[in-house]
């Protein structure tokens, strides 16, 4: 329609007019919906096509691989979060530059042509194309990468996307598994054993070259043969084929001996069928090792030989992990210990420590881990019933093939009777020792006493002299006192000095004769003993010249000392110079005994009523001895008084003593309260009253 003339001929035309604007209308308003539903349409798609890219754009960010993408000039115009890490750039640092920027130097110019070449010939590249690529970081540290390649068209021009893996734990993986592959390749071609694989139609696909170097053929001959079509026996290949088909068959081991003519002679061989597994599960090859049972029965020999003599062993053998866990216990070691094998294997070795010695053990197998060796190391360990034994110990450390320290080997001897022997011999050292010097004393006393007694004597006679010179001086000045009255004498008046001038002189007198006793009791106790058993010996005068001997200490220890002697003691066979020996000792542990001067000794004889013992007992005041101490009085060595320089060979000594006598020595004490030492001694039948 071009528009309405601007006359209206008729009324005809206007009707058709209206018509026809009617029409065109209608026609107008279905124009309208379709371009509103198209509009609708579209802008449906582009939402629909909004959310495809952004989906697209979160796959693009959330893959494992890098992804970059580049235009045709090279540059990149997309990368994903992957890739941004994996080279260490901003995405912002790398929109617009060329992707070389990605690649080490020494590679930019090169690949630059291969991009040419890609953008003129597009094509699909998948990963995993096997090509050695590397990337390089913004650090410029560079790292081996795969690359897959894909490209598209479009209206603004061409894309090629890179997609990209870092590879770095691949390819370390790969060189540790070629170094293994390698490490094992050279064990296996230099191993004495034969090592052979086989295929499910029993064919060798592997055998090293040890089956040379035993039965003569060489791998190359044996490859892609049956054992019989290798040439081996009938008898050897026939039961070896079927267990190989019962490996394929169960996929369990099996082994098997048969004895072979090889290059050596006829030998014995152990088989062992290994079976190999493929990714589905099932056997797809056998590993036959096979080993000459020669050296594993002359090991097995070896083996027992060596078992035999650590079980016969007189000493304990224990080996023992680095942690001390006991792995192994021979006979010796239950017969030293107590333990049997069965109760210590598994256990701590530190069961047989002392509580004094809580740390040694630790200390021990810490050296061990060092590699260093103990030898004859001597300590106490602890048996099963709690006694504690005197061992030397040899301990070494146990290594395994490599060389490689895993446990430890001790060796321990029981000593406790030597260690006693050798107390002993201590002992006796020390008694000769104290024979000498008693010896030695009795040679000093005969000469002191031969110096003592002149003057003593020439005191004692003169002391006689004076004697009677006051007696008869004594009338004269008595009577010049009666008539003169008092006079000094001696610087005091004569009417006290005559009484005590007289004392004075038989002092001097009785003096004189006590040095004489105590020098010939000194020269008694002093002589040479004979060892004679069979003198007759009066106890009571054995006491008494004992007493004499000890007077000194006695006076300066006690203001209570008494003796009680028994009248018409028998006599009784003996040594008296012995006897005395242990009168003296025991007086003078009772001195010793005494905390103060108002404490007493008592010393007394006594006749049993069977009048078959005489008794000497020593009973004091004293300190007393504690139960723990008591039953220890008569070891050599023993002293409660170290710190007085006590020996403890006293008491020894005088247990010797009397049981040498057929008597015996018992001690009753209390401590605080004092001690009771009572000698018995036995009288012989032929001397009984």
């Amino acid at each position: 329609m071009n528009g309405l003339p601007k006359q209206i001929r008729s009324q005809g035309e206007v009707t058709e007019l209206l018509l026809r604007i009617q029409q065109l209308d209608l026609e107008l308003t279905k124009t309208k919906e379709a371009l509103q539903s198209e509009t609708v349409e579209r802008i449906r798609a582009q939402e629909q096509l909004s959310k495809s890219e952004e989906k697209f754009g979160t796959f693009l960010q959330s893959v494992s691989e890098g992804i970059v993408g580049t235009d045709e000039s090279g540059r990149v115009v997309f990368v994903n979060a992957r890739a941004e890490a994996m080279f260490g750039y901003d995405l912002m640092e790398l929109i617009g530059q060329p992707v070389e920027i990605l690649l080490p130097e020494s590679l930019r110019e090169i690949h630059a042509r291969h991009r040419l070449e890609y953008v003129a010939e597009p094509h699909t590249r998948p990963l995993g194309t096997g090509l050695d690529l590397l990337g390089r970081r913004k650090d410029g540290t560079e790292f081996p990468v795969d690359v897959g390649l894909a490209f598209v068209k479009t209206d603004q021009g061409f894309v090629a996307t890179s997609f990209i893996m870092d590879i770095t734990k691949r390819k370390q993986a790969e060189a540790e598994l070629f170094h293994r592959e390698q490490e094992f390749k050279a064990m296996v071609e230099n191993s004495p054993d034969i090592v052979a694989r086989l295929d499910r139609d029993l064919r060798y696909v592997y055998v090293n070259p040890a089956i040379e170097r035993t039965i003569g053929l060489s791998p190359q001959h044996c490859l892609g043969k049956t054992r019989a079509e290798a040439g081996l026996p009938e008898n050897v290949w026939k039961p070896w084929d079927a267990h190989c088909r019962e490996v394929f068959e169960t996929g369990r081991e099996t082994s098997l001996e048969f004895t072979f003519p090889a290059v050596n002679g006829i030998r014995s061989y152990r088989s062992r069928n290994v079976p190999e597994f493929g990714k589905d599960g099932s056997v797809e090859s056998v590993l036959s090792i096979t080993y000459d049972m020669a050296d594993l029965k002359r090991a097995q020999e070896t083996q027992f030989t060596l078992a035999s003599i650590v079980e016969s062993s007189n000493d304990a053998i224990i080996s023992e992990t680095l942690e001390g866990v006991i792995v192994s216990w021979n006979k010796a070691a239950e017969r030293i210990y107590g333990y049997s094998a069965e109760e210590v294997v598994g256990q701590s070795i530190s069961i047989l420590k002392t509580s004094d010695r809580a740390d040694e053990i630790l200390q021990i197998l810490e050296g061990v881990q060092r590699g260093e060796t103990v030898e004859h190391y001597e300590t106490v360990r602890q048996r099963k019933d709690g006694t504690q034994i005197d061992v030397s110990l040899t301990i070494s450390p146990i290594l395994d093939a490599t060389g490689k320290i895993t446990g430890a080997s001790a060796i321990s001897r029981d000593i406790t009777e030597q260690k006693k022997a050798g107390e002993m011999a201590r002992l006796q050292e020390l008694r000769l020792l104290q024979a000498d010097k008693m010896a030695s004393l009795g040679v000093l006393v005969s000469g002191t006493a031969h110096e003592i007694n002149n003057p003593n004597n020439y005191i004692l006679l003169n002391s006689r002299i004076i004697s009677k010179v006051w007696n008869d001086a004594k009338p004269i000045l008595q009577q010049y006192y009666e008539q003169t009255g008092d006079f000094p004498l001696a610087g005091m008046p004569y009417s006290q000095a005559h009484e005590k001038i007289g004392q004075l002189v038989s002092g001097i007198s009785e003096g004189a004769l006590r040095i004489e006793r105590i020098v010939r009791n000194l020269k008694d106790f002093a002589r040479k003993d004979s060892g004679d058993l069979n003198q007759t010996v009066n106890v009571n005068a054995v006491i008494e010249s004992g007493l004499v001997i000890v007077s000194s200490l006695i006076k300066k220890s006690t203001d209570f000392f008494s003796v009680e002697y028994s009248p018409d003691l028998p006599r009784i066979k003996g040594n008296a110079q012995q006897l005395g020996q242990v009168v003296i000792n025991l007086v003078t542990n009772a001195c010793q005994a005494l905390p103060s001067k108002e404490k007493g000794i008592v010393v007394s004889t006594g006749l049993s009523k069977d009048a078959g013992n005489i008794s000497i007992e020593v009973r004091d005041e004293g300190i007393g001895i504690t139960p723990e101490n008591l039953k220890f009085i008569f070891d050599p060595f023993f002293t409660t008084k170290r710190d007085t320089s006590g020996t403890g060979l006293g008491l020894s000594t005088s247990h010797s003593i009397v049981k040498n006598h057929g008597g015996e020595l018992r001690f009753t004490s209390e401590p605080g309260k004092g001690t009771s030492v009572a000698v018995i001694l036995p009288i012989a039948q032929n001397d009984k009253t």
